[in-house]
């Protein structure tokens, strides 16, 4: 298995399943509290197309990646999640759906390469153990991880999301002044 940095994802449709996104509230102080759980409604996601490889029943998942984050002037902060969509022969194996957290904190700053791109987010990323429940080797590919995204935002409140490296786009979600997420759509994995 791949970092979610390496994996090329598809195009997500805009109508995956987005919690509203509306400015998060300040303190006192001025900042932007780091969000403690996800906008995605896990038991939304489906596993529709991992369930065999070319007809033969092979144990895997539908992963989807998604990203809950706030900014404070130019930091950032928040958490990455991996959601693993069991199929029916992984759940017959005894297995079961599962989430990979992780918290991530960094910056904001000008994308380089993505000319139609409005930000980079630059991140490093360490796995909440006590928040992940997947099984030990499905999680240390997450134990921890630097990447950089760069992030067309749109005047309507969405946001492409892309690779930096490889300048591939690998989810869409919504932004405001203070609030960064997206979703990925879902990638099979086989074991």
């Amino acid at each position: 298995m791949r970092s979610p940095s390496s994996i090329n994802f598809a195009i997500i449709a805009s109508s995956l399943f987005f919690v509203a996104c509306g400015d998060a509230e300040e303190t006192k102080d001025g900042t932007v509290p780091t969000p403690t759980e996800s906008h995605v409604d896990a038991s939304s996601l489906e596993n529709t197309d991992c369930q065999d490889v070319n007809g033969t029943d092979v144990p895997g998942a539908a992963v989807y990646f998604s990203g809950t984050m706030v900014r404070n002037g130019g930091t950032i902060s928040g958490l990455e999640h991996a959601y693993f969509i069991a199929n029916e022969t992984w759940k017959d194996l005894g297995e079961d759906d599962c989430t990979v957290t992780i918290s991530v904190s960094g910056s904001t700053g000008e994308p380089l390469g993505c000319a139609i791109c409005d930000l980079s987010v630059e991140i490093a990323a360490t796995m909440i153990d006590s928040a992940s429940d997947c099984p030990e080797a499905l999680q240390e590919d997450y134990e921890s991880y630097i990447v950089t995204y760069d992030v067309q935002t749109l005047d309507d409140g969405t946001a492409n999301w892309f690779f930096h490296e490889s300048g591939n786009q690998f989810a869409t979600g919504t932004h405001t002044e203070t609030e960064l997420q997206y979703l990925s759509d879902a990638q099979c994995q086989w074991y």
